[in-house]
């Protein structure tokens, strides 16, 4: 996993987590990172643009640093759309590096690794 990637998850859990509800816990353990999925979209054109698009139309920005290309949204997902996942996207060349959390209850529904399916989904078919 993308340790810049994860600090950043880390400062927008310790940013947003309490304010937008998202349950979490930042423990010397490390623990939370067991509730967080990576992965990276390669794509033949990728723009702030592209990615702004996807994300807005599943969820909320609530964070776009510019001149980094980072854009944090928090996605509503799992059953009924009841859990919110904290998803961070960062754009390095032709790739976008996607990073998701979600706190799993008792069930696991894997939730942050279908937040980041689900904006994988949309900005490969956005660049066909």
């Amino acid at each position: 996993m993308n340790e810049s990637m994860l600090k950043l998850l880390k400062t927008m859990i310790e940013k947003y987590g309490k304010q937008e509800n998202i349950l979490y816990k930042l423990d010397s353990k490390n623990s939370w990172k067991n509730d967080t999925y990576y992965e990276v979209v390669n794509l033949d054109t990728v723009n702030d643009l592209v990615v702004r698009d996807a994300l807005v139309g599943q969820g909320r920005i609530i964070e776009e640093d510019l001149e980094n290309h980072v854009y944090v949204d928090l996605l509503r997902i799992g059953l009924f759309g009841l859990s919110e996942s904290l998803l961070a996207t960062k754009i390095e060349g032709k790739s976008v590096h996607i990073i998701a959390y979600a706190k799993e209850g008792l069930f696991k529904q894997h939730l942050a690794k279908n937040a980041v399916q689900k904006v994988k989904r949309i900005l490969i078919g956005s660049t066909v």
